[in-house]
């Protein structure tokens, strides 16, 4: 079993200086033992060779600087900033279909964010049929998968707020 550093994310309110950061390990790790049960490493070449977060290591590696959650469910590795799911990450060779980077969203952001992504194809741009969830899927197969992976990983580093739906149960 390997060491682990656990990171202790203090809130402060306005009346109190703000902590100093302290600098996290390259092989830190941020755990979820009530959702996966398993530690997420952080560092890319233990990504790489984890088998519990093997789609993808690349992108998990490019949004580590905004220090998401992990969870893992019905296949996906997913990427959640506070209460906000970001995007899904799926690999599975019993369904290559749904393979690739899954982008939460809402119907009012599709249309904008399908023009990020010009050469998509439509049918890579999903609605829900009652509601107002969207979803662009990335698929692997894509000649420009890792172009647009890359792409989405920006936005959501900039911040970008048409990435991303707070998930059920979750007040704005």
């Amino acid at each position: 079993m390997s060491n682990v550093e656990i990171v202790l994310v203090v809130s402060t309110t306005t009346c109190c200086p703000k902590p100093t950061p302290t600098p996290v390990s390259a092989n830190a790790a941020r755990i979820n033992k009530r959702s996966t049960g398993v530690d997420i490493p952080w560092s890319y070449e233990e990504l790489s060779s984890s088998k519990e977060t093997r789609a993808f290591p690349f992108v998990l590696e490019e949004l580590s600087a905004i220090r998401p959650i992990i969870k893992r469910w019905f296949g996906f590795t997913s990427v959640y900033l506070d209460e906000k799911l970001l995007c899904s990450l799926r690999d599975s060779p019993r369904q290559p279909n749904s393979n690739g980077m899954w982008l939460y969203t809402t119907s009012e952001h599709l249309e904008s964010l399908s023009k990020e992504f010009s050469d998509l194809p439509k049918r890579q741009l999903w609605r829900s049929r009652s509601g107002s969830n969207a979803w662009v899927v990335l698929a692997s197969r894509l000649e420009s998968f890792e172009e647009y992976a890359f792409k989405a990983c920006e936005l959501i580093l900039r911040g970008d707020q048409r990435i991303g739906r707070i998930t059920r149960g979750k007040s704005k």
